[in-house]
């Protein structure tokens, strides 16, 4: 006999309770939100291992994951719409985004002054700003969904966080130079 046949009479009646119905359906919305978590964590990770340039630098992993993501989601988007007034707003979040990426990138490196450094930062400090913006005004006009629109707010919500505390520290330590 297989598990369904040897069920009891109880647990047949149980299983059509409406309390058991909520039960089932908030174990599979929670399974889903964790399989979820699971996948996106999974994608981090893959998008932080390809490149030395990103290693061990939180804020630049965190961007090239955003820029990734909002390029991916940007072009699916461009495919399943033809409006004018959609395509400038996608466009405008993908420069914004990879604009965050190339300037910390340009500001990481050792080749540059410590001003232009910290230029480098506030410009993509205000880009990361500008981002979620755009990705706030995309999730108003119901085209990005609300957990897609979460993750990348947190994600540049980290980053703002991060560069705000850099640029602080380096301009703490610019005025002890001079």
């Amino acid at each position: 006999m297989s598990k369904k046949e040897n069920k009891s009479v109880f647990e047949k009646s149980f299983e059509n309770t409406d309390f058991y119905k909520k039960q089932k359906e908030l174990y599979l919305i929670n399974k889903e939100k964790i399989d979820t978590k699971r996948r996106i964590e999974q994608e981090k990770k893959e998008m932080h291992s390809h490149s030395p340039l990103f290693d061990g630098n939180t804020s630049l992993q965190k961007a090239r994951y955003v820029a990734i993501k909002v390029a991916r989601h940007c072009k699916e988007l461009a495919k399943q719409h033809d409006y004018v007034v959609l395509n400038s707003l996608l466009n405008q979040l993908f420069r914004s985004a990879t604009s965050v990426m190339a300037n910390l990138a340009e500001g990481s490196s050792c080749l540059i002054s410590y001003r232009d450094r910290i230029n480098k930062f506030n410009l993509a400090l205000k880009e990361a700003r500008e981002s979620i913006c755009w990705i706030e005004l995309l999730y108003e006009l119901e085209e990005i969904s609300e957990e897609e629109a979460y993750n990348l707010l947190d994600e540049l919500n980290d980053i703002i966080r991060i560069l705000s505390k850099s640029i602080h520290t380096m301009k703490k330590k610019q005025n002890k130079r001079y």
